[in-house]
C-alpha cells in the first residue's frame, strides 16, 4: 500500500538535513542514476511501481535532492530518470508526442519552458493533465501561498497543465563608476524613449562608454519584456502583423547600432573594463536568488537597476516562466507523480540557489529582505520584481519561426513590415496543423 503523504514541515526537515551533510557516501553517481525510459505503463512485470521522470541535466544535484525526498515518503515506488541535455532536446521534442501516443514517455515532465515542443499544442492536445483537481484535492498544497501572476501562466482554458518552479524578467544594470555624470530617468520610459537615448549616449564625446549596450542584448528579451500576446490560441490566429510588433522590430534595429560586439566584449579581460565597455548590460536570468548568494560589489559599489522600456510606458514589469513541471496524461499514478510537484514547491527546493525568482511568497520575501540588507543603493533589483504585473509562458516553436526571419530582417533583405506578415502566416499555419 502507497505511502501517505507526509507533511510539508517534515519534508523541508528532511531536506535540510540532506543539505547540509553534503554529497554522502551512500550517494549514487549520475551513471548509476539515469536511467532511458521507454515503460508502456507504471507497472513492471513484478508489479513495480514506476514513475518515469524527465528533466534537464544542468540541474542534476537539485533533482537528486528531489528524488531522495521522494523515496522518503514513497519507498515501494521506483522513479526513473531521463535526463536531456541540450543536445538532446532536438531529437526529445521529435519524439516526446509520438511517444506518449503510444503509451510511453515521461509520467513527469520538469524542464526549462523553451524545451518542450509547442506547449500550447501540448494542452490544446490534452497531452498533458488538469493539475486543478489535484491541487482542490490537496490539504497541504494552497495556490494563495504562490505568486499568483505566475502561477496561472500555466492555465489554459480554465485547466492547469504546467506550474512554474520559478520565474524571471529581462533588466539592465550598470554602477556609478559606469555611468559617470550621466543620468538615465527611465521613468516611464517607451521604445522611442530608448532610443533617443541611446542615441544621444552614443553621440556624446564625453560618454564614459563606448556602447550603450552589453553584448547580451537581445531581440527576444526585449520582445518578452512586452506584457502583449500576440498568439490568440483559443481561436487560432495571431497578431503579428500589427503595429504594436512592427514597432517592436523597428525599435530593435535601431538599437543595434548600440550593441558592443561579441568578439570585442570578448577580448577585454578585466571584469571591470568590460562594465566600462557599455553602458547597460542586459540580465534576463539572475534572480533575487542568486543575488543574494555570493553577492560581490564590483567597483565597492552596488548595481544601479533599470527596468525595461515598454510600449507605452506604462511602468509595467512583465515576466516569464522559467522550469516548469507538468505530469502527462497518460501517467496511471498522478496523486503520487503531484506529491513530486509538491515536494518541488516546498520551502527547502524554493529557496534552492539553482532556481531563479521563487514563486513561494514567503521565500521571495526572504530573499528581498536578505538582498536588501546587504545594499545601501534605493534602487533594488527587488523594486523592479515587485511591479510585475504579467507573465508570459513562452512557445519555443513560435520563437523559432521569429527566430529565423529576423537575420532578412536585420540584414534589409525584408522590411518590418514584410517580417512581421511573414511571422504572421507562419505561426497561423502552426496553429492550424
Amino acid at each position: 500500500m502507497l505511502k501517505k503523504w507526509v507533511s510539508l514541515i517534515l519534508i523541508v526537515i528532511m531536506s535540510v538535513t540532506i543539505l547540509g551533510t553534503g554529497c554522502s557516501d551512500d550517494k549514487a553517481s549520475k551513471n548509476d542514476k539515469v536511467e532511458t525510459t521507454e515503460n508502456a505503463s507504471n507497472t513492471s512485470e513484478n508489479d513495480e511501481k514506476i514513475l518515469n521522470v524527465c528533466y534537464f541535466s544542468p540541474l542534476y544535484d537539485y533533482y537528486s535532492l528531489i528524488f531522495q525526498n521522494y523515496g522518503r515518503i514513497h519507498s515501494d515506488i521506483k522513479l526513473k530518470e531521463k535526463v536531456l541535455t541540450v543536445d538532446g532536446f532536438d531529437s526529445f521534442q521529435e519524439t516526446f508526442q509520438a511517444e506518449l501516443a503510444a503509451g510511453k514517455g515521461a509520467d513527469i515532465i520538469s524542464l526549462p519552458i523553451w524545451g518542450l515542443p509547442n506547449n500550447y499544442k501540448l494542452m490544446q492536445d490534452e497531452v498533458l493533465c488538469d493539475l486543478n483537481p489535484l491541487i482542490s484535492n490537496d490539504i497541504e498544497l494552497k495556490l494563495q501561498n504562490y505568486n499568483e501572476i505566475v502561477m496561472n501562466s500555466g492555465v489554459y482554458n480554465g485547466k492547469r497543465y504546467f506550474i512554474p518552479v520559478d520565474y524571471c524578467f529581462s533588466y539592465f544594470y550598470t554602477y556609478d563608476a559606469v555611468l559617470g555624470d550621466y543620468k538615465i530617468d527611465s521613468t516611464k520610459w517607451t521604445w522611442d524613449d530608448i532610443v533617443k537615448v541611446a542615441r544621444e549616449y552614443s553621440e556624446n564625446e564625453k560618454s564614459i562608454c563606448k556602447y550603450f549596450f552589453d553584448s547580451k542584448f537581445n531581440f527576444f528579451d526585449l520582445k518578452y519584456s512586452d506584457k502583449a500576446s500576440y498568439v490568440d490560441y483559443n481561436n487560432k490566429t495571431s497578431s503579428f502583423n500589427s503595429e504594436r510588433f512592427i514597432k517592436l522590430l523597428q525599435t530593435y534595429k535601431e538599437l543595434l547600432p548600440y550593441v558592443c560586439p561579441f568578439e570585442e566584449e570578448n577580448q577585454v579581460l578585466s571584469n571591470e573594463d568590460r562594465l566600462k565597455l557599455s553602458l547597460l548590460h542586459s540580465e534576463n536570468y539572475t534572480g533575487i536568488v542568486k543575488n543574494t548568494t555570493g553577492y560581490v560589489k564590483v567597483f565597492d559599489q552596488d548595481p544601479v537597476y533599470v527596468p525595461y522600456p515598454t510600449y507605452d510606458g506604462d511602468n509595467s514589469v512583465n515576466a516569464f516562466a522559467t522550469n516548469i513541471v507538468a505530469i502527462t496524461s497518460k501517467c496511471e499514478l498522478k496523486e503520487e507523480a503531484f506529491d513530486f510537484i509538491k515536494i518541488m514547491l516546498s520551502k527547502t527546493l524554493q529557496d534552492d540557489e539553482v532556481l531563479n525568482a521563487p514563486v513561494m511568497n514567503s521565500v521571495f520575501e526572504e530573499h528581498g529582505n536578505i538582498f536588501k540588507s546587504r545594499t545601501k543603493s534605493k534602487n533594488s533589483i527587488v523594486d523592479i520584481f515587485e511591479k510585475v504585473n504579467s507573465c508570459t509562458l513562452g512557445d519555443g516553436s513560435v520563437d523559432e519561426i521569429i527566430k529565423a526571419e529576423l537575420p532578412d530582417f536585420v540584414s534589409g533583405v525584408k522590411t518590418a513590415e514584410q517580417t512581421a506578415q511573414a511571422i504572421d502566416e507562419k505561426v497561423k499555419a502552426l496553429l492550424n496543423e
